[in-house]
């Protein structure tokens, strides 16, 4: 099972959803190259991360996390309408803040508690609905 997994069915909407487990190094690189690949296009994008089932994310990926995102700010902030994440569990909550401390994010995110929600306040951010 890969670390996650992209649904890129209702573009400009991607659904990510990640698997419970901690990624391999090469499972967390290749998160990041398809993500870039999905910006390089540079085509207005809305990501939802499904990150319901995540339990933990070490600090070595949070720390390439954000010198990724600090890397690919400009094209990041270009496309990207906005971030959301699914995330009903508090501590991974607490890891994001975390994360968002190091590095703010290039573009507004929101916080939901399902995909449903997260779906449907990605096309109200890109106007779709």
């Amino acid at each position: 099972m890969d670390y996650a997994t992209f649904d890129e069915s209702n573009l400009p909407i991607v659904l990510i959803t990640f698997s419970e487990k901690e990624p391999t190094h090469e499972e967390f690189d290749a998160y990041l190259d398809t993500m870039y690949k999905i910006y390089a296009r540079r085509q207005p994008v809305s990501f939802v991360f499904d990150a319901t089932k995540v339990k933990y994310l070490g600090s070595e990926f949070r720390i390439k996390q954000g010198n990724w995102l600090k890397q690919h700010e400009a094209l990041i902030g270009e496309v990207q309408k906005c971030f959301v994440f699914v995330i009903p569990n508090m501590m991974v909550r607490f890891i994001l803040d975390a994360i968002l401390l190091i590095t703010p994010l290039p573009a507004p995110y929101v916080v939901v508690k399902s995909v449903e929600e997260g779906l449907a306040e990605a096309a109200k951010r890109l106007q779709l609905s």
